[in-house]
């Protein structure tokens, strides 16, 4: 299941649910997902524009994190190993801070899950196969 559907939109509430969030935290992910046309805020319905739906397409670090993820047979990859990556190409707080902003992006626009206690990525389609 998608957080952001590629057609359609969620409501906030809905999103703030699948998130684990409380309502008043969204603005911000709303707000940093609006300036990068990723997605709409239309009153209380979350929408993914086409550069929403292309984020896959234009970030090279999320393409190759989805390609993990679907060649994980649990459709798993540990965070820990996402941000080693980035530090090989950043300074530990730079790759920190990308390692937030692939998060917060993804998690939105409704293309992987983050559970930050398990320190995990996942496909929202591996949920199924793991319960």
């Amino acid at each position: 299941m998608a957080l952001v559907p590629e057609t359609g939109a969620i409501s906030l509430a809905g999103q703030a649910e699948e998130l684990v969030l409380e309502l008043d935290d969204l603005p911000p992910m709303i707000d940093a997902g609006e300036l990068l046309a990723l997605m709409d805020a239309d009153g209380a319905r979350l929408q993914l524009t086409v550069a929403g739906r292309q984020l896959l397409k234009h970030v090279p670090l999320v393409r190759q994190l989805q390609a993990a993820l679907e060649a994980s047979p649990r459709g798993e990859v540990e965070g820990g190993t996402v941000l080693e990556q980035l530090s090989e190409q950043f300074t530990g707080q730079e790759a920190e801070a990308v390692f937030d902003t692939v998060i917060s992006w993804t998690r939105s626009c409704g293309l992987f899950r983050y559970n930050r206690e398990q320190d995990r990525f996942r496909l929202a389609a591996s949920e199924a196969r793991s319960a």
